[in-house]
């Protein structure tokens, strides 16, 4: 990702994660069109963090992703810095089914 959020590159599994083609995201998106409206501001202070002191923007968190048809997915990033570069990485995981599980286990209890 670019210092100006634009989606640079993805790969297969952001593409079956997100609904969209490549040719659709690539150099064409912001990230932030992808995240859930409530986590936007969260997530754009962290971008911005990163790239003033990387070590202070944290690493690993969990936020709501809106994919391509509209649904809200739960989803777990892990993102660095590209050394010597402005660009971030970004690792997605999909966690929504372990948080519904999560909650059902939950009710259960109570």
């Amino acid at each position: 990702m670019e210092a100006d959020t634009t989606i640079v590159l993805v790969n297969d599994e952001f593409e079956k994660l997100s609904g969209y083609r490549r040719n659709e995201v690539e150099g064409r998106m912001s990230w932030t069109g992808l995240i859930a409206e409530v986590d936007v501001e969260r997530m754009l202070a962290y971008h911005r963090l990163r790239r003033i002191d990387p070590d202070q923007a944290p690493r690993n968190y969990e936020c709501r992703v809106r994919v391509k048809n509209g649904r809200i997915r739960s989803c777990f990033f892990t993102v660095a810095m590209i050394p010597d570069t402005r660009l971030s990485i970004a690792s997605i995981t999909d966690v929504t089914e372990y948080r519904r599980l999560e909650q059902g286990i939950r009710t259960i209890r109570e």
